[in-house]
């Protein structure tokens, strides 16, 4: 009877019905609600801009390369250039907001040109020594390629949301540490980056020049920030509370639980699936064939969400959800060739004692051979990749 019960909830749930629901949602009710509600991704998210102007995009591990497979598509969809046109990033300190622009929307003469000229704006670009995650540059370059199809006046424009900084202004250690404590350090209800990367995103979108009357934009930025977090006040949250919850769509991609508060399990090292692996069971069930969904009013939005204690569930926090490669396939990539040489010596070896309080001890070739190097591993260790996976598997027929 129960069974039949649960069976009848979902499929209620997942048509759009109003039910009040108290049980843990089961595989097969996930399962349903992607076969039934899932959307092509893309045509997901080009949806959600008919209603929405801005769509904040919740990544996963910063160092995931597979996730931009998914934005590389989205990005050179003539859709997007010709509906939206802005494309925002948590990853690049504001003030070289310019530079990255000159970057994607020049018409460099050669490949070797641009890629010259992309190693240049790279260094510069965070607030850290280097920004070492492969991705970047690939979404650099993959932006670039887009652009160079388009007519100029139709180019991509691409705006940068990190707290501004400028490594030549830095002249101290203790200077460096001073900045690094007030301006990126959480707070504990209103973290002061997320404050500034909101005011930042929003600055910019306000200058926005509108296409078709309106002004849309997608911001990519990691889930933490992107997800409405009212305990927290970030990024998200701000973001809605200024321009409206009915303007702005949060939308995550698949990912895991990472080191919940207060918890770090010896077996998954602070990793685990969410809602016990039934998520991923269901999409495993599917075949792992990309799919979005609108998650409000369904078992997905019913979860109880991981990234606070205040009892928020999914659909309290975010709108939907892209499922795009299972957990399992997730790659991660750390290092950019070349983005080191002979002509940044000095400077990086200013920076690296700056950064480091005085006290490296690595040697210019010792720094150029970790970040000119690029190496892909999976995004879980084999000991954590087992143990989720028999969290997942435990739930399959």
């Amino acid at each position: 009877m129960n069974i039949i019960r649960n069976l009848i909830v979902a499929l209620l749930v997942c048509s759009g019905a109003v039910v009040s629901v108290s049980a843990q949602p089961t595989v097969d009710a996930y399962r349903r609600c992607l076969e039934q509600n899932g959307e092509n991704p893309i045509d997901y998210i080009f949806r959600l801009f008919e209603t929405s102007d801005v769509v904040v995009l919740g990544e996963r591990d910063h160092r995931d390369v597979t996730q931009y497979e998914f934005i590389t598509r989205l990005l050179a969809d003539p859709r997007f250039a010709e509906r939206v046109g802005h494309v925002y990033t948590e990853v690049g300190v504001v003030n070289m907001t310019g530079s990255a622009n000159r970057l994607v929307k020049t018409d460099w003469p050669t490949e070797d040109a641009f890629r010259e000229n992309m190693l240049r704006h790279l260094r510069d670009e965070d607030y850290e020594l280097l920004w070492e995650k492969t991705n970047r540059s690939i979404f650099l370059d993959s932006l670039w390629h887009i652009n160079r199809r388009l007519e100029p006046s139709k180019r991509i424009t691409i705006g940068l949301t990190d707290v501004a900084f400028d490594w030549y202004k830095v002249s101290s250690p203790y200077k460096y540490k001073k900045w690094i404590n007030a301006h990126t350090l959480d707070a504990e209800t209103c973290p002061p980056r997320d404050r500034e990367m909101a005011r930042n995103f929003l600055s910019q979108y306000k200058r926005q020049k509108p296409i078709g009357g309106r002004r849309k934009a997608l911001l990519i930025t990691s889930q933490p920030h992107a997800l409405s977090l009212s305990g927290k006040r970030n990024e998200g949250y701000i973001i809605r509370q200024k321009l409206g919850r009915d303007r702005v769509s949060i939308v995550c991609l698949n990912w895991f639980v990472w080191c919940r508060q207060g918890e770090y399990h010896t077996a998954s090292r602070g990793r685990e699936l969410i809602d016990d692996g039934r998520w991923d069971a269901a999409f495993e069930q599917t075949g792992c064939r990309s799919v979005a969904v609108s998650i409000g009013g369904t078992p997905f939005g019913d979860c109880k969400s991981w990234y606070d204690d205040s009892g928020q569930t999914w659909q309290d926090q975010a709108d939907g959800l892209v499922f795009y490669r299972p957990f399992y396939d997730f790659r991660c990539s750390i290092g950019v060739r070349g983005v080191l040489d002979g002509s940044c010596r000095s400077e990086t070896m200013r920076r690296a004692d700056i950064e480091s309080d005085g006290q490296s001890q690595s040697s210019f070739e010792d720094l150029a051979a970790y970040y000119n190097t690029e190496r892909t591993v999976r995004c879980v260790p084999d000991e954590v990749r087992d143990y989720m996976m028999r969290q997942m598997r435990k739930w399959l027929p």
